[in-house]
Parts: C-alpha cells; sequence; structure tokens
C-alpha cells in the first residue's frame, strides 16, 4: 500500500481524452490510498486515489502537490512507504475519475542525521520522524545506545561530535538529506548553576566545535537543510518587557558564569542561520528525564524563591521540541524560532505550581543577597530578571502546534 500525503489550493477534473485539468480554488486535498502493479507493458504504475476533503497536516507549509497535468513530475508531492518518506516521479499515463496512474515511477528516500540523538530530545525526535516516513541515522556517543536508537527505529552509529574526522565520516557514510544538530553534554551532571561555566564546558565546545565540524560536513555533500538547537528560557535581554520576540537579542549575561554558555550560544545561532539552516531557541526543557533533578529538589525544598521571583521563564515539553523540529526539516526553515510553550511566567507562580504537582510544601523564599552568596548571579538573575520568550513566529511561519500549551498541563500530567 502507497499512502501520499499533501496540501494543494487546487481541484481536479477529468477530460475524456484523459487530460487532468487543474483549477484553483481554497479546498485541501490529500490522497489517501494508491497501489503499485505492474502494466500490460510490463513497467510498473502507481494507481492513486485522490480524496478532497478538510483535511490539515501537521504544519500549514508542507510542501504543495505539483499540478497534475499530462507531463506531470510532482517533486514535491510526499509519501510514505515502508516507512520511509519521498518524493514520486512518473508520468501519467491515464486518469479516470480521481484516479490517477503514474507509469515508471521513482522513490527518493529522504534521509535524516540526527546527532547526539540520545538526549531527552532526541530519543522524543527519533520516533516522530520515524512516523512521519523518514530514514534516521541516529548518532550516540555512547556504544551502549546504539540499541536503544535502533528500537526507536533509527540506523545507530557512534560518533564523536568534537573529532572533525569522526562527524565528517558518520555524515559522509549515511548521505543525509537533512541534518539535525541535537548534541549536548548536560545529562547526567548534577545541576551547578553557581558555576554554569563549567556545568556546561563540554556543550559550549559541542555548540561551537561541534557545530562548525557538523556543518563543514553538510557542506562536503552539499546539504543546506540543517536545523540546530538553541536556547531561550530566562535569558533574553533585560530591558523592556517581560517577553521577547526573535527580534529582541539575547542576554549575554557578561561577568557571570553563565556568560560562556550565552556566547556559544549565540555563535551557534550566528553560523548556522548564515549557513541557510535554522537554530530552534528550545525553551526550559521538561518532560521523562529532563526534570527529575530540579523535582527532587522541590520536593526536598532545596529550590527556593529567590527575592520578589518576578523574573520569567519559558518552559517547553520534550515533544513539543520534537515536533517543532520535524516542521523544521520538513519545510527546510531559515532563521531563529522561538520554540517554548504559550506561557511564559515569573518564578514564583511557575516553582510554586510545580511544587504543588510533586506533591511538596511550597518553595522557602530567601533574600537576593543569600542567593548570591550561596547559588551565584546566575541563579538570581533567573528568578528576579529573567525574559521569557513569544512562540507567535514559530506559529505562524511553521504553523507549530502545541500538545503541552502550557507548562501547568505538563507539570501537572508529568507528575500526576
Amino acid at each position: 500500500m502507497l499512502v501520499m500525503a499533501a496540501t494543494t489550493h487546487h481541484s481536479y477534473r477529468c477530460q475524456s481524452d484523459g487530460h487532468f485539468e487543474v483549477s484553483k480554488v481554497s479546498l485541501k486535498c490529500k490522497l489517501t490510498s494508491g497501489t503499485v502493479r505492474t502494466s500490460t507493458t510490463g513497467s510498473p504504475v502507481v494507481v492513486l486515489e485522490l480524496c478532497l476533503d478538510h483535511w490539515r497536516p501537521p504544519g500549514a507549509l508542507l510542501r504543495t502537490l505539483v499540478a497534475l497535468v499530462w507531463q506531470i513530475d510532482p517533486r514535491d508531492a510526499w509519501f510514505s512507504q515502508d516507512d520511509r518518506q519521498g518524493s514520486l516521479y512518473g508520468r501519467v499515463v491515464s486518469s479516470i475519475g480521481l484516479r490517477i496512474v503514474l507509469e515508471n515511477p521513482e522513490v527518493i528516500v529522504v534521509r535524516v542525521f540526527v546527532a547526539g540523538a540520545a538526549g531527552v530530545v532526541g530519543r522524543r525526535l527519533v520516533p516522530q520522524l520515524v512516523a512521519h516516513g523518514y530514514q534516521v541515522t541516529a548518532t550516540t556517543t555512547n556504544p551502549a545506545k546504539l540499541g536503544l536508537l535502533e528500537q526507536l527505529g533509527a540506523d545507530a552509529v557512534v560518533m564523536d561530535g568534537l573529532d572533525e574526522v569522526s562527524v565528517g565520516e558518520a555524515v559522509a557514510k549515511s548521505l543525509p538529506d537533512a541534518i539535525v544538530h541535537q548534541m549536548t553534554a548536560i545529562g547526567g551532571k548534577k545541576p551547578d548553576i553557581k558555576h554554569m561555566d563549567r556545568w556546561f564546558a563540554i556543550t559550549n565546545r559541542l555548540r561551537t566545535e561541534g557545530t562548525d565540524h557538523l556543518l563543514a560536513a553538510a557542506n562536503a555533500i552539499g546539504v543546506s537543510n540543517f536545523v540546530a538547537q538553541s536556547y531561550a528560557s530566562w535569558n533574553g535581554i533585560r530591558k523592556g518587557g517581560w517577553v521577547k520576540t526573535e527580534e529582541d537579542p539575547l542576554d549575554l549575561e557578561e561577568g557571570t558564569a553563565a556568560q560562556p554558555v550565552m556566547e556559544a550560544v549565540c555563535y551557534l545561532e550566528d553560523v548556522v542561520v548564515k549557513a541557510g539552516g535554522a537554530a530552534l531557541r528550545f525553551g526550559g526543557l521538561y518532560g521523562p528525564g529532563a526534570t527529575d533533578d530540579q523535582v527532587e529538589l522541590v520536593r526536598k525544598r532545596k529550590y527556593p524563591l529567590v527575592g520578589d521571583g518576578a523574573g520569567y521563564s519559558s518552559w517547553l515539553h520534550l515533544d513539543d521540541a520534537a515536533s517543532a523540529t520535524v516542521l523544521a526539516v520538513e519545510q527546510k526553515a531559515r532563521g531563529v524560532f522561538n520554540i517554548v510553550d504559550d506561557e511564559p511566567a515569573p518564578a514564583k507562580e511557575w516553582l510554586t505550581y510545580l511544587a504543588t504537582c510533586a506533591g511538596a510544601k511550597p518553595p522557602m523564599r530567601v533574600p537576593k543577597w543569600l542567593a548570591r552568596l550561596v547559588a551565584g548571579d546566575v541563579a538570581v538573575t533567573m528568578m528576579t530578571e529573567g525574559r521569557g520568550f513569544s512562540n507567535a513566529k514559530a506559529k505562524r511561519e511553521l504553523g507549530w502546534e502545541l500538545r503541552y500549551p502550557s507548562w501547568r498541563q505538563g507539570f501537572k500530567e508529568g507528575l500526576a
């Protein structure tokens, strides 16, 4: 069975001579069924059933189906067969009603290379890519995790993101059509906001050196569809309003332990966008495996509110991070996008609610001077002066729809 899915703004009417006439209308359609068979001449043909309805795919800007005319070349039509996605090529040899017959179809598999696929985002991303029909090559630095990635449906390989040769060989061997950069080295380490420069030391290198290696490997094989993870939770410029857009600069947190982290983020965004790719600024991630340490601290009342707790943060569930990434790959997105939920909120709201969901007592309050001594300047800034982010651009341009529009829903369901 061949299944095709595409959006279009055309209607189709069959002529008596077998031509397929196209007229523009506002109705959307999808190709919902098809069979592969052999013609009387021995050449393969594909029979497609076209169903007109109001179906809307995940994302408003999926590739548009090329006009179905006598000499068809539907290179923007997508389909999945055996869990692999690709383009369909062929010549229309007949059409009856809403049935289209293509002669000598050719399947082009679309391959996605996910660097850092064994992390908390990657483990949610790989299954979503596979479900959308992509063939996925997933990397990890740990050979023990190869089996996990294979169970998720990917071809798993070991790769060192800080080794230019390792990256180049892995990318060249997989011959991807798109590359996704999810490499970090945060997982498995105890959070240390006071010494954020040490905590993020390897991640900073992955966002600079690792990004350079991936971009070089992409350039070597002619891949321009490049999507990278960036960061936007509380680190908006501390001027003006509490909620920032992509037009507002990030705060470099100069003179604090967060400065190397923010400089690495800005470096990644700059080189990726200049290369024609997309930088997805993820909010504070939560979901399976992402916030276990924080929740444990909240339950022990070791995660206090600082000062007035007025600083804003933006949150993002892992599943929504993955779905936004799939859309960016599908649409060959370019530029910077804030990938956050709908409700940026001050610490005094989200931390108190998190404690409630975790079955803990309300968080203690500490003055800024004490928090600065114990936890450092970054913790004080985050809690009292942080800026959140707007997701309007991602919704508008990518057609992104969140499964968890608010951290309130996500925290409650995740800790139920």
